[in-house]
């Protein structure tokens, strides 16, 4: 009911800011941009099979590489971006990216190395726009309306990282050519242009502007000391953790969901149960190339976090960022919790879209509600939360471990249950984060009186 009560706050006059500054465009566009520096994800599997990799070869090739450029690049980036400012590091992280789809579509014959060392420089681009794209937001947003407009900014965000998955299944699905720069099945080339296209045309436009950078005389010079130094405020220092914890969350859910899927309700080959249960909206899915479970929960789990931040961003234009952030993480947890509750296939994928929609503005209102309370280490801010990103490549590890132990103790042909304490592990780290939550509005309140 709260839910349906928020929405009901948003007014026509709401979406006015968003349609109205032009400014914004390139910038939310800049987001969209954001997302395809996630294609490390989806390609994981496709180099397994396209260069007959390992799973372990082509992680490091992929998720690695592109996780890795969060932490190797986010502090440095925050230094330049004092220096240079905003609008400079998120045109150098547009065309860094750039680079990379051109690497990516040079020659006919495409090889490990140079589809790896394109996903380097999309990871490179994706690390700078998030260190530049989310303070430069509060730059061109009016006067209480950041939290509302980065929330629609990491919707659109989430439209990118979902064409990561998309486009290579289309490609596969409608591609037939056999020869020539798409050949032997390297349809999923097709992102390079695609992506470098929409990368390239941002960049211009970016350039184009005259975006005034909001000067803050107290914003002090940005170097490692000090970025490591704000670390020594506690509420920094909580903040930037929760970060690192809500981003090993979103991994752990999308990572695991197919897997509880499978081993659970036995929902492995879609093709056999769609026959056995005579289900036409399995059928549909498998028509239109649905019928890998793990894309299809991708699509399902990133089509709610889409929708979560494009309705959130505009709730916020009405509520305090500080009680949905309460709201927020108690829908999560919600949804995490209806995984280990409930036995009906329908209700579990109802919580895997609840644990989406929950999810879904935790980002966006860590980072501006920190900014807006410590405005003057903004630029340290922005790199330590970035950096704090590769969370999602140590955070799974936990949730990984507690499934393989539980799993060794299970006999063969047994239910594999290991998959449903793993995720014991992102509900107690949600549990963490609505403490978070609380504190941080008992805060806000502290102050106001």
């Amino acid at each position: 009911m709260l839910i349906f009560h928020l929405c009901g706050k948003i007014k026509k006059n709401d979406f006015s800011e968003v349609i109205l500054n032009k400014k914004v465009y390139p910038i939310l566009l800049a987001f969209l941009c954001m997302g395809f520096g996630d294609l490390g994800g989806p390609l994981k599997s496709l180099f397994e099979t396209s260069f007959g990799l390992s799973s372990t070869v082509a992680t490091l090739v992929t998720t690695t590489l592109t996780f890795g450029m969060f932490g190797l690049l986010a502090i440095p980036m925050g230094i330049v971006q004092y220096k240079k400012g905003k609008a400079f590091v998120l045109s150098l992280g547009l065309f860094t990216a750039v680079a990379g789809m051109v690497v990516g579509m040079i020659g006919v014959e495409v090889n490990v190395y140079t589809a790896s060392i394109a996903l380097l420089l999309m990871g490179a681009g994706a690390a700078m726009l998030q260190v530049s794209g989310n303070p430069i937001m509060r730059d061109v947003s009016a006067e209480g309306k950041f939290s509302k407009n980065l929330s629609i900014a990491q919707g659109i965000k989430s439209i990118g990282t979902l064409s990561t998955a998309l486009i290579p299944l289309l490609a596969a699905l409608l591609i037939t050519r056999e020869a020539g720069w798409l050949n032997r099945g390297y349809s999923w080339r097709i992102m390079f242009p695609i992506f470098g296209a929409v990368l390239l045309v941002t960049g211009i436009w970016l350039l184009a502007l005259n975006i005034k950078e909001k000067a803050d005389a107290k914003v002090k010079p940005t170097t490692f000391g000090t970025s490591f130094k704000a670390l020594a405020d506690p509420y920094i220092a909580i903040m930037t953790l929760s970060i690192f914890i809500y981003v090993g969350i979103e991994v752990c859910l999308f990572a695991n969901a197919a897997t509880y899927l499978g081993n659970i309700h036995g929902l492995n080959d879609l093709s056999l149960v769609a026959a056995e249960k005579q289900s036409k909206i399995l059928d549909f899915f498998i028509k239109i190339g649905l019928n890998d479970i793990s894309l299809l929960a991708t699509v399902a789990a990133m089509s709610s976090l889409i929708v979560g931040r494009i309705v959130g961003g505009f709730i916020l234009g009405k509520v305090d960022p500080k009680k949905f952030f309460i709201v927020t993480t108690v829908v999560a947890l919600i949804g995490f919790c209806g995984f280990l509750i409930t036995s009906s296939q329908v209700f579990t994928w109802i919580a895997l879209v609840v644990a989406g929609l929950g999810l879904a503005n935790i980002f966006p209102l860590i980072f501006s509600i920190t900014i807006d309370d410590r405005p003057n280490y903004q630029n340290e801010i922005s790199g330590l939360m970035v950096t704090a990103i590769i969370g999602g490549a140590i955070v799974p590890l936990a949730m990984a471990a507690i499934t393989d132990a539980v799993n060794k103790g299970v006999a063969e042909g047994a239910t594999k249950i290991g998959v449903v304490y793993g995720f014991l592990w992102p509900i107690a780290l949600l549990v963490f984060l609505a403490g978070v939550a609380f504190v941080v509005l008992a805060k806000g309140k502290k102050k106001e009186a």
